[in-house]
């Protein structure tokens, strides 16, 4: 192998090496925001539940239909 077959092989490595490592870091950004979307989702819908739990006050909790 001539030098500059080793050193083209080198280049092509190490964008090769770049390339993983941008798409890694683009996955796990994606994947934080997935984290922070679904955390935000449920937060939510946490504090619905807690809303809507219990009846507010001076409310009956059961309807009464008679015809």
């Amino acid at each position: 192998m001539s030098t500059s077959n080793i050193a083209a092989a080198a280049v092509a490595s190490q964008q090769s090496q770049l390339q993983l490592a941008m798409q890694t870091a683009m996955l796990k950004a994606g994947h934080s925001q997935d984290i922070a979307l679904v955390e935000m989702i449920a937060e939510s819908a946490e504090t619905a539940a807690k809303l809507t739990a219990s009846a507010p006050p001076g409310t009956g909790t059961r309807l009464d239909i008679r015809v």
